[in-house]
């Protein structure tokens, strides 16, 4: 099941998306997508200095929802970053 914002960057095709403030997202508000050719993406968090490749291949659209694997990510992630100083 994938969110409004992974539908709108499916939808936009070969451009980065951008988290708006205020969106109703688990992702931190300087994050960047970009969707590639079957499932690729690419996803930047500049506050956390954080950059995620996914090289997955995904045949429908709805069989991969990538933002609730970087929230799941950046959560697991939060201790090594903290103590890295790399908190959003």
């Amino acid at each position: 099941s994938g969110s409004a914002l992974w539908g709108a960057l499916l939808a936009t095709g070969a451009v980065f998306v951008c988290v708006s403030a205020g969106a109703q997202t688990d992702l931190a508000a300087d994050t960047f997508m970009a969707s590639g050719y079957q499932g690729q993406i690419l996803t930047i968090i500049p506050s956390l200095q954080l950059v995620v490749v996914r090289l997955g291949l995904s045949q429908r659209s709805h069989s991969w929802d990538h933002e609730q694997f970087m929230a799941d990510l950046v959560q697991g992630l939060m201790p090594n970053l903290a103590a890295a100083g790399r908190t959003a």
